[in-house]
Protein backbone atom coordinates (compact mmCIF):
# COMPACT_ATOMS: atom_id res chain seq x y z
CA UNK A 1 0.00 0.00 0.00
CA UNK A 2 2.83 2.40 0.71
CA UNK A 3 4.64 1.47 -2.44
CA UNK A 4 0.76 2.71 -4.27
CA UNK A 5 0.56 5.72 -2.44
CA UNK A 6 3.59 7.45 -0.70
CA UNK A 7 5.67 8.31 -4.39
CA UNK A 8 6.70 11.12 -6.55
CA UNK A 9 3.18 11.00 -9.06
CA UNK A 10 1.29 11.12 -6.00
CA UNK A 11 2.70 13.90 -4.48
CA UNK A 12 2.01 15.72 -7.86
CA UNK A 13 -1.51 14.98 -8.53
CA UNK A 14 -2.03 16.61 -4.27
CA UNK A 15 0.09 19.78 -5.73
CA UNK A 16 -1.34 20.12 -9.03
CA UNK A 17 -4.89 19.85 -7.60
CA UNK A 18 -4.33 22.16 -4.65
CA UNK A 19 -2.62 24.56 -7.72
CA UNK A 20 -5.77 24.39 -10.12
CA UNK A 21 -8.04 25.12 -6.91
CA UNK A 22 -6.61 27.71 -5.50
CA UNK A 23 -6.32 29.34 -9.62
CA UNK A 24 -10.25 29.14 -9.85
CA UNK A 25 -10.25 31.40 -5.96
CA UNK A 26 -7.26 33.18 -6.96
CA UNK A 27 -9.97 34.29 -10.03
CA UNK A 28 -13.15 34.52 -8.01
CA UNK A 29 -11.46 36.76 -6.15
CA UNK A 30 -11.25 39.15 -8.95
CA UNK A 31 -14.92 38.99 -9.00
CA UNK A 32 -15.45 39.74 -5.61
CA UNK A 33 -13.50 42.77 -4.65
CA UNK A 34 -14.59 44.61 -7.94
CA UNK A 35 -17.86 43.94 -7.06
CA UNK A 36 -18.05 44.54 -3.09
CA UNK A 37 -16.14 48.16 -4.49
CA UNK A 38 -19.00 49.11 -7.16
CA UNK A 39 -21.42 48.67 -4.59
CA UNK A 40 -19.85 50.70 -1.94
CA UNK A 41 -19.78 53.35 -4.57
CA UNK A 42 -23.21 53.59 -5.03
CA UNK A 43 -24.02 53.08 -0.87
CA UNK A 44 -21.86 56.32 -0.52
CA UNK A 45 -23.70 58.08 -2.79
CA UNK A 46 -27.21 57.57 -1.18
CA UNK A 47 -27.37 60.45 1.40
CA UNK A 48 -27.21 62.70 -1.80
CA UNK A 49 -28.86 60.91 -4.30
CA UNK A 50 -31.15 58.11 -2.80
CA UNK A 51 -31.32 57.38 -6.95
CA UNK A 52 -28.09 56.36 -6.77
CA UNK A 53 -28.90 52.77 -8.11
CA UNK A 54 -30.26 53.67 -11.56
CA UNK A 55 -27.37 56.40 -11.92
CA UNK A 56 -24.73 57.63 -9.71
CA UNK A 57 -25.14 61.49 -11.44
CA UNK A 58 -28.36 62.51 -9.86
CA UNK A 59 -28.46 65.87 -12.48
CA UNK A 60 -29.39 62.74 -14.82
CA UNK A 61 -32.92 62.95 -13.50
CA UNK A 62 -33.26 66.03 -14.91
CA UNK A 63 -36.40 66.38 -17.25
CA UNK A 64 -33.95 68.10 -19.84
CA UNK A 65 -31.77 65.07 -19.53
CA UNK A 66 -34.39 62.31 -19.87
CA UNK A 67 -36.22 63.29 -22.67
CA UNK A 68 -32.30 63.16 -24.79
CA UNK A 69 -32.22 59.27 -23.98
CA UNK A 70 -32.46 57.64 -27.04
CA UNK A 71 -35.51 54.68 -27.54
CA UNK A 72 -34.89 51.28 -27.02
CA UNK A 73 -36.87 48.06 -27.95
CA UNK A 74 -36.68 45.00 -26.14
CA UNK A 75 -37.27 41.51 -27.19
CA UNK A 76 -38.09 38.34 -25.54
CA UNK A 77 -38.23 35.37 -26.89
CA UNK A 78 -40.56 33.41 -24.17
CA UNK A 79 -41.36 29.61 -23.97
CA UNK A 80 -44.12 28.42 -21.87
CA UNK A 81 -45.00 30.24 -18.75
CA UNK A 82 -42.63 29.29 -14.91
CA UNK A 83 -42.59 29.86 -11.85
CA UNK A 84 -41.84 34.13 -11.32
CA UNK A 85 -42.45 34.31 -14.72
CA UNK A 86 -44.96 37.11 -14.37
CA UNK A 87 -43.20 38.97 -11.67
CA UNK A 88 -39.92 39.04 -14.00
CA UNK A 89 -41.99 40.48 -16.82
CA UNK A 90 -43.26 43.34 -14.85
CA UNK A 91 -39.69 43.57 -13.65
CA UNK A 92 -38.64 44.63 -17.41
CA UNK A 93 -42.06 46.23 -18.07
CA UNK A 94 -41.92 48.80 -15.64
CA UNK A 95 -38.17 49.19 -15.84
CA UNK A 96 -36.78 53.38 -14.40
CA UNK A 97 -35.06 54.17 -17.41
CA UNK A 98 -36.48 56.91 -18.44
CA UNK A 99 -36.24 57.04 -22.03
CA UNK A 100 -38.91 55.82 -24.30
CA UNK A 101 -39.52 51.66 -24.33
CA UNK A 102 -40.81 49.63 -26.52
CA UNK A 103 -41.54 45.63 -25.47
CA UNK A 104 -41.60 42.71 -27.85
CA UNK A 105 -42.89 39.08 -26.66
CA UNK A 106 -41.86 36.58 -28.87
CA UNK A 107 -43.73 32.82 -28.72
CA UNK A 108 -43.54 30.17 -30.84
CA UNK A 109 -47.10 29.49 -32.01
CA UNK A 110 -50.60 31.02 -29.97
CA UNK A 111 -50.65 27.09 -28.16
CA UNK A 112 -47.85 27.88 -26.29
CA UNK A 113 -49.37 28.49 -22.64
CA UNK A 114 -46.96 32.13 -22.83
CA UNK A 115 -49.53 33.79 -24.79
CA UNK A 116 -52.48 33.78 -23.01
CA UNK A 117 -50.00 34.89 -20.00
CA UNK A 118 -48.74 37.94 -21.90
CA UNK A 119 -52.07 39.45 -22.97
CA UNK A 120 -53.39 39.23 -19.19
CA UNK A 121 -50.05 41.40 -18.75
CA UNK A 122 -50.58 43.68 -21.68
CA UNK A 123 -53.99 44.55 -20.42
CA UNK A 124 -52.92 44.50 -16.70
CA UNK A 125 -49.78 47.39 -18.20
CA UNK A 126 -51.58 48.81 -20.90
CA UNK A 127 -49.41 52.36 -20.09
CA UNK A 128 -46.78 50.61 -21.20
CA UNK A 129 -46.23 49.60 -25.50
CA UNK A 130 -45.91 45.97 -25.49
CA UNK A 131 -46.25 43.80 -28.45
CA UNK A 132 -46.86 39.80 -28.66
CA UNK A 133 -45.63 38.37 -31.89
CA UNK A 134 -46.14 34.70 -33.20
CA UNK A 135 -42.71 33.84 -34.76
CA UNK A 136 -44.05 30.33 -35.80
CA UNK A 137 -41.98 26.77 -36.07
CA UNK A 138 -38.51 26.73 -37.91
CA UNK A 139 -36.42 24.02 -39.44
CA UNK A 140 -33.12 25.60 -39.70
CA UNK A 141 -31.98 27.01 -36.41
CA UNK A 142 -32.79 26.85 -33.08
CA UNK A 143 -36.30 27.62 -31.80
CA UNK A 144 -35.15 30.90 -29.42
CA UNK A 145 -33.24 32.33 -32.56
CA UNK A 146 -36.39 31.95 -34.51
CA UNK A 147 -38.19 33.66 -32.29
CA UNK A 148 -35.30 36.31 -31.18
CA UNK A 149 -34.82 37.37 -35.07
CA UNK A 150 -38.78 37.57 -35.98
CA UNK A 151 -38.38 40.44 -32.33
CA UNK A 152 -35.38 41.97 -34.03
CA UNK A 153 -37.42 41.79 -37.45
CA UNK A 154 -40.20 44.06 -35.90
CA UNK A 155 -38.31 45.95 -33.38
CA UNK A 156 -35.78 47.99 -36.18
CA UNK A 157 -39.30 48.60 -37.69
CA UNK A 158 -39.77 51.06 -34.30
CA UNK A 159 -37.15 53.29 -34.62
CA UNK A 160 -35.07 52.38 -31.80
CA UNK A 161 -31.62 53.27 -31.65
CA UNK A 162 -30.60 50.00 -30.09
CA UNK A 163 -32.22 46.46 -29.02
CA UNK A 164 -32.23 44.15 -26.15
CA UNK A 165 -32.47 41.00 -25.95
CA UNK A 166 -33.96 39.37 -22.62
CA UNK A 167 -34.12 35.84 -21.73
CA UNK A 168 -37.93 35.79 -19.87
CA UNK A 169 -36.80 34.79 -16.33
CA UNK A 170 -34.42 37.65 -16.11
CA UNK A 171 -35.45 39.94 -12.84
CA UNK A 172 -34.34 42.92 -14.38
CA UNK A 173 -32.87 45.77 -12.34
CA UNK A 174 -34.23 49.30 -12.06
CA UNK A 175 -31.08 51.00 -13.64
CA UNK A 176 -29.62 48.10 -15.72
CA UNK A 177 -31.20 49.84 -19.63
CA UNK A 178 -29.70 52.81 -18.61
CA UNK A 179 -26.17 51.47 -17.63
CA UNK A 180 -26.11 49.58 -21.10
CA UNK A 181 -27.14 52.65 -23.04
CA UNK A 182 -24.02 54.74 -21.15
CA UNK A 183 -21.70 52.23 -21.89
CA UNK A 184 -22.75 51.74 -25.74
CA UNK A 185 -23.06 56.01 -25.95
CA UNK A 186 -19.57 56.27 -24.31
CA UNK A 187 -17.72 53.84 -26.83
CA UNK A 188 -18.62 53.20 -30.55
CA UNK A 189 -16.21 50.23 -30.18
CA UNK A 190 -18.46 47.88 -27.98
CA UNK A 191 -20.34 45.51 -30.43
CA UNK A 192 -22.76 44.06 -27.53
CA UNK A 193 -23.53 44.95 -24.15
CA UNK A 194 -24.28 42.47 -21.66
CA UNK A 195 -24.71 40.94 -18.08
CA UNK A 196 -24.87 37.97 -16.44
CA UNK A 197 -27.35 35.54 -13.94
CA UNK A 198 -26.76 34.99 -10.61
CA UNK A 199 -28.48 31.90 -9.50
CA UNK A 200 -28.41 31.39 -6.29
CA UNK A 201 -29.88 27.97 -4.30
CA UNK A 202 -33.11 28.77 -1.69
CA UNK A 203 -33.23 28.18 1.48
CA UNK A 204 -34.65 24.78 2.11
CA UNK A 205 -33.48 23.08 -0.49
CA UNK A 206 -31.16 19.93 -0.06
CA UNK A 207 -30.83 18.30 -3.55
CA UNK A 208 -26.93 18.68 -5.04
CA UNK A 209 -28.38 19.41 -8.43
CA UNK A 210 -29.23 22.99 -7.53
CA UNK A 211 -25.65 23.69 -5.69
CA UNK A 212 -23.61 22.71 -8.72
CA UNK A 213 -26.24 24.34 -11.30
CA UNK A 214 -24.91 27.43 -8.89
CA UNK A 215 -21.38 26.26 -9.24
CA UNK A 216 -21.18 26.29 -12.64
CA UNK A 217 -22.50 29.67 -12.89
CA UNK A 218 -19.72 30.36 -10.17
CA UNK A 219 -17.24 29.43 -11.60
CA UNK A 220 -18.08 30.30 -15.19
CA UNK A 221 -18.22 34.07 -13.64
CA UNK A 222 -14.73 34.64 -13.21
CA UNK A 223 -14.65 35.11 -17.34
CA UNK A 224 -16.40 38.00 -16.75
CA UNK A 225 -14.54 40.11 -15.16
CA UNK A 226 -12.47 43.10 -16.10
CA UNK A 227 -11.25 46.47 -14.50
CA UNK A 228 -12.31 48.32 -17.46
CA UNK A 229 -15.76 45.70 -17.65
CA UNK A 230 -14.74 45.24 -21.17
CA UNK A 231 -13.97 40.97 -20.73
CA UNK A 232 -13.60 38.55 -23.66
CA UNK A 233 -17.39 36.72 -22.59
CA UNK A 234 -21.01 37.62 -22.43
CA UNK A 235 -24.20 35.91 -22.07
CA UNK A 236 -27.00 35.76 -23.96
CA UNK A 237 -29.49 36.36 -21.15
CA UNK A 238 -28.98 39.90 -21.72
CA UNK A 239 -27.68 41.64 -24.71
CA UNK A 240 -28.08 44.90 -26.03
CA UNK A 241 -26.96 46.06 -29.75
CA UNK A 242 -27.20 49.11 -31.86
CA UNK A 243 -30.31 48.64 -34.23
CA UNK A 244 -28.50 50.46 -36.76
CA UNK A 245 -25.39 47.62 -36.93
CA UNK A 246 -28.45 44.81 -37.08
CA UNK A 247 -29.77 46.56 -39.90
CA UNK A 248 -25.85 46.28 -41.56
CA UNK A 249 -25.62 43.34 -40.59
CA UNK A 250 -22.27 44.18 -38.92
CA UNK A 251 -19.72 41.63 -38.19
CA UNK A 252 -21.78 39.15 -40.13
CA UNK A 253 -24.18 38.81 -36.88
CA UNK A 254 -27.31 38.24 -38.43
CA UNK A 255 -26.24 35.91 -40.97
CA UNK A 256 -24.55 33.71 -38.17
CA UNK A 257 -27.88 33.75 -36.30
CA UNK A 258 -30.54 32.86 -39.11
CA UNK A 259 -28.01 30.45 -41.23
CA UNK A 260 -28.08 27.12 -38.33
CA UNK A 261 -27.40 29.79 -35.58
CA UNK A 262 -28.05 28.08 -32.32
CA UNK A 263 -26.58 30.27 -29.75
CA UNK A 264 -26.44 34.14 -30.33
CA UNK A 265 -24.16 34.47 -27.39
CA UNK A 266 -21.17 32.68 -28.53
CA UNK A 267 -21.14 33.75 -32.16
CA UNK A 268 -21.20 37.23 -31.09
CA UNK A 269 -18.75 36.78 -28.46
CA UNK A 270 -16.71 34.86 -32.00
CA UNK A 271 -17.51 37.17 -34.25
CA UNK A 272 -16.77 40.71 -32.30
CA UNK A 273 -13.36 39.19 -30.96
CA UNK A 274 -12.99 38.00 -34.95
CA UNK A 275 -13.26 42.00 -36.15
CA UNK A 276 -12.07 43.38 -33.90
CA UNK A 277 -14.64 44.68 -31.50
CA UNK A 278 -15.29 44.63 -27.91
CA UNK A 279 -17.58 43.60 -25.62
CA UNK A 280 -19.21 45.54 -21.84
CA UNK A 281 -20.22 43.67 -19.07
CA UNK A 282 -21.33 46.35 -16.71
CA UNK A 283 -20.76 46.05 -12.93
CA UNK A 284 -24.35 46.97 -12.42
CA UNK A 285 -25.73 43.80 -15.08
CA UNK A 286 -26.08 40.98 -12.91
CA UNK A 287 -29.20 39.49 -12.28
CA UNK A 288 -31.11 37.53 -9.04
CA UNK A 289 -32.08 33.91 -9.64
CA UNK A 290 -33.31 32.30 -7.21
CA UNK A 291 -33.00 28.45 -7.63
CA UNK A 292 -35.52 25.87 -6.06
CA UNK A 293 -35.27 22.15 -6.04
CA UNK A 294 -33.94 20.48 -9.38
CA UNK A 295 -34.12 16.97 -10.20
CA UNK A 296 -30.97 15.35 -12.05
CA UNK A 297 -32.27 14.88 -15.62
CA UNK A 298 -33.13 18.36 -15.49
CA UNK A 299 -29.94 19.83 -14.34
CA UNK A 300 -27.69 17.20 -16.39
CA UNK A 301 -29.89 18.40 -19.23
CA UNK A 302 -28.76 21.83 -18.66
CA UNK A 303 -25.27 21.38 -18.62
CA UNK A 304 -25.28 19.31 -21.61
CA UNK A 305 -26.34 22.10 -23.56
CA UNK A 306 -24.79 24.70 -21.89
CA UNK A 307 -21.20 22.30 -22.78
CA UNK A 308 -22.61 21.50 -26.21
CA UNK A 309 -22.70 25.04 -27.29
CA UNK A 310 -19.01 25.13 -26.18
CA UNK A 311 -17.96 22.06 -27.99
CA UNK A 312 -20.32 21.61 -31.09
CA UNK A 313 -21.17 25.46 -32.57
CA UNK A 314 -19.51 27.51 -33.81
CA UNK A 315 -20.12 30.48 -36.53
CA UNK A 316 -16.50 30.47 -37.54
CA UNK A 317 -13.00 28.47 -37.45
CA UNK A 318 -11.66 31.22 -34.91
CA UNK A 319 -14.49 30.21 -33.41
CA UNK A 320 -13.84 26.72 -32.91
CA UNK A 321 -10.11 27.04 -31.83
CA UNK A 322 -11.50 29.03 -28.93
CA UNK A 323 -14.28 26.71 -27.41
CA UNK A 324 -11.34 23.88 -28.07
CA UNK A 325 -9.02 25.98 -25.53
CA UNK A 326 -11.43 26.60 -23.18
CA UNK A 327 -12.76 23.21 -22.55
CA UNK A 328 -9.19 21.87 -22.33
CA UNK A 329 -8.93 24.19 -19.40
CA UNK A 330 -12.05 22.93 -18.22
CA UNK A 331 -11.13 19.62 -18.35
CA UNK A 332 -7.45 19.68 -17.00
CA UNK A 333 -9.33 21.67 -14.10
CA UNK A 334 -11.80 19.07 -13.20
CA UNK A 335 -8.90 15.95 -13.98
CA UNK A 336 -6.89 17.26 -11.61
CA UNK A 337 -9.37 18.24 -8.84
CA UNK A 338 -10.98 14.38 -9.16
CA UNK A 339 -7.04 13.15 -9.26
CA UNK A 340 -6.64 15.40 -6.16
CA UNK A 341 -9.03 13.04 -3.97
CA UNK A 342 -8.79 9.59 -5.78
CA UNK A 343 -4.76 9.93 -4.69
CA UNK A 344 -5.86 12.06 -1.67
CA UNK A 345 -8.69 9.97 0.60
CA UNK A 346 -7.25 6.78 0.44
CA UNK A 347 -3.31 8.40 1.67
CA UNK A 348 -4.62 10.12 4.45
CA UNK A 349 -7.00 6.83 5.56
CA UNK A 350 -3.22 5.34 5.04
CA UNK A 351 -1.44 7.43 7.36
CA UNK A 352 -4.41 7.98 9.61
CA UNK A 353 -4.54 4.37 10.48
CA UNK A 354 -0.67 4.02 11.26
CA UNK A 355 -1.60 6.85 13.53
CA UNK A 356 -3.60 5.52 15.93
CA UNK A 357 -1.91 1.82 15.71
CA UNK A 358 -4.05 0.16 13.51
CA UNK A 359 -1.39 -0.46 10.58
CA UNK A 360 0.95 -2.80 9.91
CA UNK A 361 3.33 -0.80 12.11
CA UNK A 362 5.13 1.11 10.37
CA UNK A 363 5.97 4.56 10.59
CA UNK A 364 3.30 7.15 10.04
CA UNK A 365 5.12 8.68 7.21
CA UNK A 366 6.36 5.43 5.87
CA UNK A 367 10.05 4.19 5.58
CA UNK A 368 12.56 7.19 5.72
CA UNK A 369 9.63 9.74 5.71
CA UNK A 370 8.71 8.68 2.02
CA UNK A 371 5.20 9.72 2.62
CA UNK A 372 5.76 13.03 3.85
CA UNK A 373 6.11 14.72 0.32
CA UNK A 374 2.32 13.11 -0.37
CA UNK A 375 1.13 13.78 2.69
CA UNK A 376 2.06 17.65 2.30
CA UNK A 377 0.65 17.48 -1.25
CA UNK A 378 -2.69 16.20 0.11
CA UNK A 379 -2.74 18.91 3.07
CA UNK A 380 -2.27 21.66 0.35
CA UNK A 381 -5.24 20.04 -1.33
CA UNK A 382 -7.66 19.92 1.63
CA UNK A 383 -6.37 23.42 2.46
CA UNK A 384 -7.51 24.65 -1.16
CA UNK A 385 -10.92 23.22 -0.82
CA UNK A 386 -11.51 24.92 2.31
CA UNK A 387 -10.49 27.92 0.40
CA UNK A 388 -12.56 27.66 -2.20
CA UNK A 389 -15.59 26.84 -0.67
CA UNK A 390 -14.87 29.96 1.33
CA UNK A 391 -14.55 31.96 -1.83
CA UNK A 392 -18.05 30.42 -3.28
CA UNK A 393 -19.64 31.36 -0.13
CA UNK A 394 -17.88 35.18 -0.35
CA UNK A 395 -19.13 35.38 -3.71
CA UNK A 396 -22.46 34.82 -2.91
CA UNK A 397 -22.40 37.08 0.01
CA UNK A 398 -21.02 39.88 -2.23
CA UNK A 399 -23.68 39.31 -5.65
CA UNK A 400 -26.41 39.03 -2.79
CA UNK A 401 -25.27 42.59 -1.75
CA UNK A 402 -25.15 44.17 -5.21
CA UNK A 403 -28.41 42.89 -6.23
CA UNK A 404 -29.69 44.30 -2.99
CA UNK A 405 -28.22 47.55 -3.73
CA UNK A 406 -29.37 47.63 -7.10
CA UNK A 407 -32.99 46.83 -6.25
CA UNK A 408 -33.50 47.88 -2.82
CA UNK A 409 -37.29 47.23 -3.02
CA UNK A 410 -36.47 43.28 -3.88
CA UNK A 411 -36.35 40.49 -1.50
CA UNK A 412 -32.96 40.14 -0.34
CA UNK A 413 -31.31 37.05 -1.03
CA UNK A 414 -30.34 34.62 0.97
CA UNK A 415 -27.15 32.59 1.69
CA UNK A 416 -26.64 32.20 5.18
CA UNK A 417 -28.13 28.48 4.68
CA UNK A 418 -25.07 27.63 2.11
CA UNK A 419 -22.40 25.69 4.29
CA UNK A 420 -19.13 25.39 3.36
CA UNK A 421 -18.92 21.39 3.40
CA UNK A 422 -21.99 21.82 0.77
CA UNK A 423 -20.18 24.17 -1.62
CA UNK A 424 -16.98 22.15 -1.62
CA UNK A 425 -18.82 19.13 -2.04
CA UNK A 426 -20.71 20.68 -5.31
CA UNK A 427 -17.40 22.07 -6.42
CA UNK A 428 -16.07 18.42 -6.82
CA UNK A 429 -19.07 17.13 -8.26
CA UNK A 430 -18.62 20.34 -10.52
CA UNK A 431 -15.05 19.41 -11.81
CA UNK A 432 -16.29 15.79 -12.02
CA UNK A 433 -19.54 16.33 -14.31
CA UNK A 434 -17.99 18.43 -16.57
CA UNK A 435 -15.02 16.39 -17.81
CA UNK A 436 -17.66 13.81 -18.26
CA UNK A 437 -20.29 15.67 -20.25
CA UNK A 438 -17.65 17.71 -22.45
CA UNK A 439 -16.80 14.29 -23.29
CA UNK A 440 -19.91 12.88 -24.46
CA UNK A 441 -20.67 16.36 -26.20
CA UNK A 442 -17.23 15.92 -28.31
CA UNK A 443 -19.22 11.98 -28.81
CA UNK A 444 -22.48 13.36 -29.68
CA UNK A 445 -23.87 15.79 -32.73
CA UNK A 446 -27.11 16.45 -31.39
CA UNK A 447 -29.10 17.71 -28.13
CA UNK A 448 -32.15 18.25 -26.82
CA UNK A 449 -33.99 21.76 -26.14
CA UNK A 450 -37.18 22.57 -24.85
CA UNK A 451 -38.34 19.15 -26.18
CA UNK A 452 -36.71 19.61 -29.79
CA UNK A 453 -33.77 18.08 -31.37
CA UNK A 454 -31.05 19.64 -32.93
CA UNK A 455 -28.33 17.87 -35.31
CA UNK A 456 -25.64 19.81 -35.96
CA UNK A 457 -23.19 19.58 -39.00
CA UNK A 458 -19.70 21.81 -39.33
CA UNK A 459 -20.86 23.78 -36.68
CA UNK A 460 -24.38 24.82 -37.24
CA UNK A 461 -27.99 23.25 -37.19
CA UNK A 462 -28.28 20.81 -39.69
CA UNK A 463 -31.97 19.41 -38.88
CA UNK A 464 -34.63 19.75 -36.43
CA UNK A 465 -36.73 17.32 -35.13
CA UNK A 466 -39.95 17.50 -33.02
CA UNK A 467 -42.38 14.82 -31.65
CA UNK A 468 -45.95 14.96 -33.26
CA UNK A 469 -49.12 13.78 -31.09
CA UNK A 470 -48.05 10.15 -31.04
CA UNK A 471 -44.98 11.13 -29.73
CA UNK A 472 -42.93 10.07 -32.85
CA UNK A 473 -39.83 12.06 -33.83
CA UNK A 474 -40.19 14.00 -37.54
CA UNK A 475 -38.85 16.64 -39.28
CA UNK A 476 -38.81 19.38 -42.42
CA UNK A 477 -36.43 20.78 -45.13
CA UNK A 478 -34.30 22.85 -43.41
CA UNK A 479 -33.99 24.80 -47.11
CA UNK A 480 -37.70 25.24 -47.24
CA UNK A 481 -37.95 26.58 -43.66
CA UNK A 482 -34.85 28.91 -44.92
CA UNK A 483 -36.62 30.15 -47.81
CA UNK A 484 -39.86 30.75 -45.93
CA UNK A 485 -38.17 32.62 -43.30
CA UNK A 486 -36.15 35.02 -45.76
CA UNK A 487 -40.16 35.57 -47.77
CA UNK A 488 -41.26 36.41 -44.34
CA UNK A 489 -38.49 39.30 -43.90
CA UNK A 490 -38.87 40.96 -47.32
CA UNK A 491 -42.69 40.80 -47.13
CA UNK A 492 -42.60 42.52 -43.38
CA UNK A 493 -39.94 44.78 -44.72
CA UNK A 494 -41.85 45.33 -47.74
CA UNK A 495 -44.84 46.16 -45.48
CA UNK A 496 -43.01 48.92 -43.50
CA UNK A 497 -42.38 50.58 -46.22
CA UNK A 498 -46.04 50.48 -47.57
CA UNK A 499 -44.84 48.82 -50.81
CA UNK A 500 -46.73 45.53 -50.32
Amino acid sequence: MEQLLCNEPVAAMGFLAALFTIAVSVGMWGMILSRERFTGGVKLLEEDNPLAFISPDILKFRHSFQITLPKCAVVMPVKGVHEGSADNWRSQVTSMYGGPLNFLFVVESEADPAFAAIRRLIAELSEFSIKLLVAGETWHCSQKMHNQLTGFEAALGMGAKYVILLDDDIHLHPGTIRYWVEEMESDPKVLVASGYTFDWVGPGVRGWPAYLWMMWRLVAAVGFNDPKDRPKHIWGGAMMFRAEELRRNVCSLMDAWADGGYSEDWASHSLARYHGRTLCVPKAALFPTELGEVSWPRFTNYLKRQLFVLTSTWASPHQRYLAYGAQLYNNVMGVAAIGGVVTACPLVALLAARAVGVGDGAPVLGTDGRCAEPALGAAAFAASMLLVAYTCKRAVRAYAGLCTTLSPMDKPVQYAHMSLWRLAGAYLGYCLLVPLICTWCFCCNSVIWSGVRYTFRGGKVHTVHRRNTAGEWYTQSRAESMEKAFRRTAERSLAARGLE
